[in-house]
């Protein structure tokens, strides 16, 4: 019976100690004061870090990039639209202008060449390539009919098949040539194609 006992003496005690706390704490604790609100001046300030934020954002950017030679405005000052801001150095452009008036030059130089004297030569080497291909192609023929006589033998036979053969390329070269000089040709093309991009810049 006395091992029953313990337990029941040693909860009592933590009780009276648990109770004992609480009401010394209600009795001797810290006092709250109570402020009555006033009416009166903030005399309080806060200081805080912040940015400042437009309503609007605008990017400003040159149609062309190059070296500001001078500015118009200062940091701050207020402008309009279409003012100008700051003008840009314009040798690279006048070189550039320069550079197109020379290529509009040399177009004009080819297809003037081309008109005046390319086109006559390459129709003239035609008509000469023509003449002698046909003149390969008659002795050719002439060869062949003396070789089945009996009268040539096979070796000047195949000479007169390789010059056929050699007229016949320098005639399709020719025609290529003339073609390519027409005005609706490779080169006539190439060269007004070159004109109109000249002028363009």
């Amino acid at each position: 019976m006395k091992h029953r006992l313990r337990p029941a003496y040693l909860l009592s005690a933590l009780a009276v100690l648990v109770a004992g706390f609480f009401l010394f704490g209600a009795v001797f604790g810290k006092p709250v004061t109570v402020v009555a609100p006033v009416e009166g001046p903030l005399t309080e300030t806060v200081v805080a870090t912040g940015r400042v934020i437009t309503p609007a954002r605008i990017e400003l950017g040159p149609v062309f990039t190059g070296t500001v030679s001078r500015v118009y405005v200062e940091e701050g000052d207020r402008v309009r639209a279409g003012q100008p801001l700051a003008a840009l150095d314009d040798a690279e452009r006048r070189a550039a202008v320069d550079q197109a008036v020379k290529a509009l030059q040399e177009a004009d130089a080819r297809l003037a060449q081309l008109e005046g004297v390319g086109r006559p030569m390459t129709d003239q080497a035609l008509i000469q390539a023509e003449a002698a291909f046909d003149l390969a192609k008659k002795e050719f023929d002439r060869t062949q009919r003396l070789v089945e006589a009996g009268f040539y033998n096979q070796g000047q036979l195949d000479t007169a098949r390789r010059n056929l053969d050699n007229a016949r390329a320098g005639r399709e070269s020719a025609a290529a040539q003339a073609r390519s000089n027409q005005p609706d040709g490779a080169d006539s093309r190439l060269t007004l194609a070159r004109q109109a991009q000249a002028r363009a810049a």
